[in-house]
């Protein structure tokens, strides 16, 4: 009896450290971009532009994910982060073209709901048609730019299927 009691503590344990995890992932944009583009130029950029296959929150879908896309995302400087944000894309443009999966932004943001003080919901990151006009969203700071290996293995080998690549083995 006591062991079927520790076994039992064990596997619930395990399954809300699961959850737990899932629930606090830190990255908002997991990609493999092909190309950036900063505007108006690479020294002093206000905005910038990414190409790649991306995995981005579903907004109000709790710990969920978009099913990965190609196409554009378009970001602005976010007042009073200009220099972290220089550099997070500076980062950005070395990655791109790589085949390397890179993570950024946050996935959790303030709801921005009175009644609801230190809510946080799954951010919202539009994912432009290669050939579509994009508007501009704040950059998404966070923990700074994180340069992926294998994990989450399932969701980078959805990024390099949607840009026609073979998975890594």
């Amino acid at each position: 009896m006591r062991l079927l009691r520790t076994v039992a503590g064990v596997v619930i344990g395990v399954v809300l450290a699961s959850g737990s995890m899932v629930a606090s992932d830190p990255i908002g944009v997991i990609a493999i971009l092909t190309k950036v583009q900063m505007e108006p130029n690479d020294q002093a950029p206000e905005r910038i532009k990414l190409w790649g296959a991306f995995s981005v929150p579903t907004p109000g879908g709790g710990v969920h994910r978009n099913p990965a896309r190609k196409g554009v995302t378009y970001f602005k400087l976010t007042p009073g982060r200009e220099a972290e944000i220089r550099n997070e894309w500076a980062d950005l443009k070395a990655m791109a073209g790589t085949g390397r999966a890179v993570g950024f932004g946050s996935f959790w943001v303030p709801a921005n709901d009175p009644a609801r003080p230190g809510l946080h919901v799954a951010a919202e990151v539009r994912v432009y048609a290669e050939d579509a006009a994009a508007v501009a969203m704040p950059y998404p700071t966070n923990i700074g730019i994180q340069r992926l290996g294998t994990y989450p293995a399932d969701v980078i080998a959805e990024l390099r299927t949607v840009l026609g690549k073979k998975p890594s083995p």
